[in-house]
């Protein structure tokens, strides 16, 4: 029992070496960390860096400047004056003088159509003319020759010398020939409408500009036929264009009456024009 004993104690003081030990090294351990946190210096914040050194600004010299907001939108290119050129003589197109895109001038000829039956109506009807004057004149002789029977037969009426069935054939050869007269100044008026038509004929077989501008599309070729009214080609005044665009909603509060706008125009190469809304 007494050597039993002993090995306890001797047990007991191993386990509180032990203890020791790991206590100590624990304490060390602690220790050291804490040395290592104290010696150990934390870097300066953001204030402290700016209380040592100052606050790092950059220089510039204030300048005013625009900013511009913009939007591309497609549109629709018009004009306040615009014709669609069309013909009033039915025929055959002998010349296109105006292409699409081209620049005209007002009074330019842009379309020809055969007129060639035209002036031979003409001709013809200035032969009439010739005609028509020739029988006024013939009747004019004859109309101033039965004036003086009639004044010398109202004289030999006078004196007994003719019958009143004599004179009254006089007179009534003296009225036929004014109601021809008058009838052969008519017709002469109503030939030289006719010239006056013709000619006006003649002179749409030439269709011009009606002002200048800028050519649209084109219908219409050499050698086809066209019928009165049929729309050839397109004119517009490029001095007073205007462009239809659709604007989405939400931009519509930025857009104000009389706002610059850029136009440009493919079809002219891209040429730019300063509008206003």
């Amino acid at each position: 029992r007494t050597r039993k004993s002993s090995r306890y104690v001797d047990m007991e003081e191993t386990m509180r070496k032990t203890v020791t030990v790991i206590v100590i090294v624990v304490l060390l351990i602690f220790g050291f960390r804490l040395y290592k946190k104290i010696t150990t210096k934390v870097p300066p914040g953001l204030s402290e860096i700016q209380k040592q050194t100052g606050v790092p600004v950059e220089v510039a010299d204030v300048k005013s400047v625009t900013f511009t907001q913009s939007i591309t939108l497609t549109g629709v290119i018009g004009s306040d004056e615009e014709a669609n050129i069309s013909t009033k003589i039915p025929g055959r197109v002998t010349g296109v003088h105006a292409d699409e895109g081209m620049i005209v001038n007002k009074d330019q000829t842009l379309v020809t159509i055969d007129d060639l039956q035209l002036k031979i109506q003409k001709s013809q009807v200035q032969n009439q003319i010739v005609v028509a004057q020739t029988n006024i004149d013939t009747i004019k002789l004859q109309l101033n020759d039965a004036e003086r029977d009639l004044q010398r037969m109202e004289q030999l009426f006078k004196e007994n010398a003719i019958s009143q069935k004599q004179l009254e054939s006089y007179q009534l050869k003296l009225n036929t020939l004014k109601n021809n007269y008058e009838s052969a100044i008519k017709n002469l008026q109503v030939v030289k409408d006719n010239l006056k038509l013709i000619e006006t004929q003649i002179d749409d077989c030439t269709i011009r500009a009606p002002f200048s501008g800028i050519m649209g599309i084109k219908n219409v070729d050499i050698g086809e036929i066209v019928a009165p009214g049929q729309v050839l080609m397109t004119l517009f005044n490029i001095n007073k264009l205007n462009v239809q665009i659709k604007v989405p909603e939400n931009y519509l509060p930025e857009i104000k009456m009389g706002q610059d706008v850029i136009i440009e125009i493919d079809a002219v190469n891209g040429r730019q024009i300063i509008g206003k809304v």
